[in-house]
């Protein structure tokens, strides 16, 4: 039959006929063929933008300058190697050692010799001081509080002015000269040290006129808890006329330096002059978070000095922190070159050119480096109306009319239904991402129970949780798409018009509304969000100009050829709209911006699950901050999914999970171990003595969570005794010599009174003395002087539980949260039990320490003394008979013949390579008055 009528058509009908469906049949041909080219084209795309995020972290190091000239007019990575490789000669310089001693001498000896070069004209003033101080704090950390005092502690201060002109307004430059045990301390904090260094030689070398005057500080105390910066801010002559501090630390030692606080508008226009910024607003964030157990010496210059200022710190690479792999040999070229240029621009800035008279602490300013080549910064106020004006632009084009929609519907109509198609499209979208990563990392941790085995290279967090994440905005896109959309994309009075574009729409307004409520809040976040918000933006920019060209080409074109004529665009043969490529191209531009500041965040946070990660859901942590990226960088490429049909938008979800799952799967597996031994497991590990009971224990704790099991296994048949698990507060008394820290360690002891031999001292444990006790029964108040004799220890803590009322130190005796009014040695309230540890840092060839306490009540108090043995870190590296260094990171291995250490070096043989000890031999006694 069908054939009968072809027959009877006229022939020009059937021409026509046959032509039409050729042109249609190449049409699809055609449009087969660009969409795969548009594929290939957005991959290759996608590909490049993430290479160029992972070379652009790698890359923002300069070339090292090596000219070990004196005279040379710029910074010299070169100089500042040498200075290094003379200070980690010295050992590790805990407070309180020889070594200490030592590096405090070559360091006056170098000031001394750069003193002789200065220029005179334009320096004419250039000081050296040397500080011993005695004094008290109340230092928290982790909501923990630590009761500190220090005595003769040394600090070294220099002063470069031209004379009390300059004098008037200081800056102040620290860096602290101490380390903690077990480390080298080539960049923490060795690196600011010798940089410091560096910037006294141009300094004192300069041919142009100060404005400012600067005070270098060398503070001989920082890892006993901040008491060299106290005792500076709080009783040096010098610190009254300190403005403005610039701080240089180190929990790494790779990249450029992380500005992580600032806080005022005159601090970042200083940061803003460095040839190689890192770091901005939203690094302030995180660490005021707290997530971030750690602190500076910026604290003490801001709580009591209420200085301004600047905190740099080395953080790529922490798993070196406080490890012996911390070393000189470790710290890749450039880095220091980096850090010192940075300084350089900072204190050049500030002591020419900065107006110091009134400056004052606040977050005015928005700042943030752009990929390392330029610190944008600019006051709040004008980021509001940047960023709201590109939030109120994205609202406009919004409301365009979609193509293929209800051309009659009205503005609030479409409005509507684009509010509706944001809050599921992208706000659950969102939630969706954060649970697809969430429940990656409970699965790994509650299920197959294997924490933490990302932890072992930064990137492999990305890996891990990236494809959950993406997975679970997916899902919600096809959720939202069969519920709401396919019955609406069927009515012709639809005003979401064509799904693709509607998409583009939801994700456009849904990331404006984040970087206007980012910044209504002064978030660093807004500018995050700022990027990737523009790159939507110029992409549906684009394709909304295109789209109309392409319309009106196409109308041209059906009008020539007329209504039974070919129209080949793909528009009119599908019924779709779709976005151009290279739309999609501009909207993921900003996957590089995203990418780059994700990395640099994870450079600080996985490490850190190391050192904090025992009692916190680091894993959930971890996913939570590769899952908002992983939204700002897929997000762009969700309309795509709606260019499918509807089995296609499945598969691809399908896909998408199953990627997610492939990867859960392998991070599950023994394929991937958390550590090796350039990214080791912190293990604590130190032998105690009771000298009062006899007790003798080898105590084992932990920071993180995985194989913890291990280490102990291991420990115990080593040493054919069982271990005792110990609680909370058992490990703050047990490992007092570590308090705060043990507040969030597991602990485990070994008990070897019965196995090892008590080592025969030649001097005594630290021993407490009560000089005085009397009871005042008019005021049932009772007083105790006591004195801690420690002529051979170091990092001394007190431990007892009492009703203190006063006592004979500045610090308040209770946190200042939980003091009903403000006063010092005041507001406990009579009978009210606190426990307290006080933590006791004196200087070399201190041999006692006192403290009167005043009590409410005639009661009992037991105190018990903790102190590490000095001689078991003073002149480490050198010490006949002691210890050496093995490999590199490889820690400490002890050598026959020293005491206490003989259990130590047999559990340091049996562990495996990818455990760093951190070791103490520490001696303990009590007593009661």
């Amino acid at each position: 039959m069908a054939s009968d009528l072809r027959r009877r058509q006229p022939q020009s009908v059937l021409r026509s006929s046959d032509s039409q469906h050729d042109s249609l049949a190449a049409d699809r041909r055609d449009s087969r063929s660009s969409v795969r080219l548009s594929s290939h084209l957005l991959a290759i795309s996608f590909v490049l933008l993430v290479a160029t995020a992972f070379w652009r972290v790698e890359s923002i190091i300069p070339r090292p300058n090596l000219d070990t000239s004196l005279s040379s007019p710029k910074f010299s990575e070169g100089i500042a190697r040498q200075h290094l490789e003379s200070l980690e000669g010295f050992g590790q310089r805990l407070v309180g050692s020889g070594n200490l001693v030592e590096s405090e001498n070559w360091l006056l000896a170098k000031l001394e010799e750069y003193k002789a070069l200065r220029n005179t004209k334009y320096v004419p003033s250039f000081e050296i001081d040397v500080q011993f101080a005695e004094g008290s704090h109340l230092f928290q950390i982790a909501n923990v509080p630590t009761w500190k005092y220090y005595k003769n502690l040394t600090n070294i201060v220099a002063k470069l002015s031209c004379g009390p002109t300059c004098d008037a307004n200081t800056i102040l430059v620290n860096s602290h000269l101490d380390t903690t045990i077990a480390t080298a301390g080539a960049t923490d904090d060795g690196a600011g040290v010798v940089v410091m260094l560096e910037l006294v030689r141009l300094l004192a070398m300069r041919d142009a006129p100060l404005k400012n005057a600067v005070v270098f500080l060398w503070n001989g105390a920082e890892e006993s808890l901040q008491d060299g910066s106290h005792a500076f801010i709080v009783h040096h002559k010098w610190a009254p006329t300190v403005r403005i501090v610039l701080n240089l630390e180190a929990c790494g030692n790779d990249g450029p330096g992380l500005v992580f606080q600032a806080n005022s508008a005159t601090a970042v226009e200083a940061y803003a002059r460095v040839p190689y910024p890192h770091g901005g607003t939203i690094s302030n964030d995180i660490f005021s978070t707290g997530l971030i157990i750690s602190d500076t010496d910026f604290r003490q210059f801001v709580d009591y000095g209420n200085l301004t200022g600047l905190d740099l710190a080395f953080v790529k690479n922490s798993y070196v922190y406080h490890t012996m792999a911390d070393s000189l040999e470790n710290l890749r070229f450039g880095r220091l070159q980096a850090l010192g240029e940075n300084s350089a621009a900072i204190v050049e800035y500030l002591v020419s050119t900065a107006d110091l008279t009134n400056v004052k602490q606040g977050n005015d300013l928005l700042f943030y480096d752009f990929l390392g080549y330029i610190c944008v910064y600019m006051p709040w106020a004008w980021a509001d109306i940047i960023h709201l004006s590109v939030a109120a632009i994205s609202l406009v084009l919004v409301l365009l009319p979609t193509p293929g929609s209800n051309s009659k519907a009205g503005v609030f109509f479409r409005l509507g239904h684009v509010l509706f198609g944001t809050l599921i499209i992208v706000v659950v979208g969102f939630i969706g991402t954060l649970l697809g990563g969430i429940s990656a990392a409970l699965w790994l941790v509650h299920v197959v129970q294997k924490p933490q085995t990302w932890f072992i290279r930064e990137w492999y967090s990305i890996a891990l949780f990236v494809f959950p994440a993406t997975a679970g905005l997916a899902l919600v896109s096809y959720v939202f798409r069969t519920l709401f959309m396919e019955r609406s994309i069927r009515s012709s009075a639809s005003a979401k018009g064509d799904p693709e574009h509607f998409a583009f729409k939801c994700v456009l307004l849904g990331l404006s509304i984040f970087t206007a409520l980012g910044t209504v809040a002064r978030s660093g976040l807004s500018y995050i969000m700022l990027f990737p918000t523009l790159s939507v933006l110029f992409g549906y920019a684009l394709a909304l100009v295109l789209g109309a060209q392409e319309r009106t080409d196409a109308a041209a074109q059906q009008k020539k050829k007329g209504a039974s004529g070919v129209f080949s665009s793909q528009s009119t043969t599908s019924g779709r709209h779709p976005i151009p490529t290279w739309s999609y191209v501009l909207a993921i531009s900003s996957t590089t911006w995203n990418l780059a500041t994700l990395i640099v965040i994870l450079e600080v946070l996985v490490p850190l699950a190391g050192r904090v990660g025992l009692n916190s859901e680091f894993d959930v942590v971890a996913s939570v901050v590769v899952s908002f990226y992983a939204f700002l960088i897929m997000v762009p490429f969700v309309p795509i999914l709606f260019r499918f049909n509807l089995t296609q938008h499945s598969n691809s979800v399908k896909l998408i999970a199953l990627l997610g799952a492939l990867a859960v799967l392998v991070f599950s597996s023994a394929a991937v171990a958390p550590y090796d031994a350039a990214h080791p497991k912190r293990v604590n590990v130190y032998y105690r003595e009771n000298s009062t009971s006899g007790e003798r224990y080898v105590s084992v704790g932990f920071w993180d969570k995985p194989l913890r099991t291990e280490i102990l296994s291991t420990v115990e048949r080593e040493l054919g005794v069982s271990y005792i698990p110990r609680t909370k507060a058992e490990s703050m008394l047990h490992k007092a010599a570590v308090y705060p820290f043990s507040a969030y360690m597991e602990s485990h002891d070994f008990d070897v009174s019965t196995i090892f031999e008590a080592p025969t001292h030649a001097f005594r444990a630290p021993f407490i003395t009560f000089d005085h006790v009397s009871y005042d029964a008019a005021t049932d108040l009772k007083t105790i002087s006591i004195r801690v004799d420690i002529e051979h220890h170091l990092w001394t803590v007190l431990i007892f539980e009492a009703p203190l009322v006063s006592w004979s130190l500045d610090a308040p005796v209770r946190p200042v949260d939980d003091r009903p009014a403000l006063g010092v040695n005041t507001g406990v309230q009579r009978g009210a039990y606190q426990r307290y540890g006080l933590r006791a840092t004196t200087g070399y060839g201190v041999k006692s320490w006192n403290v009167t306490l005043v009590v409410a009540g005639n009661t009992t108090v037991w105190f018990e003394a903790s102190g590490t043995e000095r001689d078991f870190y003073d002149n480490l590296d050198h010490k006949a008979g002691m210890v050496q260094k093995v490999g590199k990171g490889a820690g400490h291995v002890w050598k026959e013949g020293y005491e206490g250490a003989t259990l130590l070096k047999r559990i340091q043989k049996a562990l495996p390579e990818w455990a760093t000890m951190m070791t103490l031999v520490v001696d303990t006694a009590t007593a009661s008055a």
